[in-house]
């Protein structure tokens, strides 16, 4: 397998694993890992970065969907009764 494809493949497995879609991106880095054919510490690397940039697009899915709805004047405040 080509690197980069691979690199690709894993930080899209990563990324997707990290947001809203369930995904297990550690059987493809577990896969890759075993393949042997490209660094296992380039693979964490790339694997690391896709996780967190997906944790980032959740945290700001969250945090300006509140801001939308409040511009179109709905009340998600769940801190009332």
């Amino acid at each position: 397998m080509d690197p980069l494809a691979a690199y690709a493949s894993l930080f899209a497995a990563s990324f997707l694993a990290a947001t809203v879609f369930p995904f297990q991106s550690e059987l493809i880095l577990m896969g890759l890992v075993a393949s042997g054919e490209v660094p296992w510490w380039a693979l964490l690397v790339v694997a690391t970065a896709g996780n967190t940039l997906g944790s980032i697009v959740n945290w700001m899915l969250g945090r300006y969907a509140v801001l939308v709805a409040a511009t179109l004047g709905w009340n998600w405040d769940w801190t009332r009764d």
